[in-house]
């Protein structure tokens, strides 16, 4: 009996130097646990950074969708503004057309009105030489007839005049004709 008092014994004593574990590799895994927590400890602190880099991009994407969305309005609003500003220029163009006709039409009508006084005034000019040859043609016919000694005179302004005096015209002095003309019959 008394070796079986002595067998719980042994057999606790047996288990409890079968479960020590040398120093040796408790040292190793107390060195690999402290190695971990600071594995640990560093990875932690990464996760965090991460996390706040996450948080930051985030914010910055929100920030950034705003933009767009605010650029996206703006564009929006440039692009009315632009339809508008094109509709009035295309509104303006076609007041300006219009008046450019207008103003081509008044211009086409006065040079035709420039042309037909150029042509009368052609026409005036060219009866007026046609005139004057008349009288110079006159003129000398006139002084060939009656030789400057005669005192016969022959103006030429607007109309050729012949002044001579009365003695040589044959005419003498004579009353009026009741009509007031001279009684010769040439006048």
């Amino acid at each position: 009996m008394q070796q079986l008092r002595l067998l719980p014994i042994a057999l606790t004593a047996s288990v409890f130097f079968s479960a020590c574990v040398s120093s040796k590799v408790y040292r190793a895994e107390l060195s690999m646990r402290e190695q971990c927590e600071a594995r640990e400890k560093v990875l932690v602190q990464e996760q965090l950074e991460r996390r706040k880099e996450t948080a930051n991009l985030t914010k910055q994407i929100g920030e950034l969708n705003r933009l767009i969305g605010n650029q996206e309005a703006e564009m929006k609003d440039l692009q009315t503004e632009l339809s508008a500003k094109t509709q009035q220029m295309g509104e303006s163009s076609s007041k300006l057309l219009a008046e450019k006709l207008d103003l081509q039409k008044e211009v086409t009508s006065k040079n035709a009105l420039i042309a037909q006084q150029e042509n009368t005034l052609q026409a005036v000019s060219s009866s007026q030489k046609g005139r004057q040859k008349i009288l110079n043609d006159l003129k000398a016919a006139v002084l060939r007839d009656y030789p400057a000694s005669s005192g016969a005179q022959v103006e030429n302004d607007d109309q050729a005049v012949l002044k001579k005096p009365e003695r040589h015209l044959g005419l003498e002095h004579r009353p009026r004709h009741q009509s007031g003309a001279f009684a010769d019959p040439r006048f």
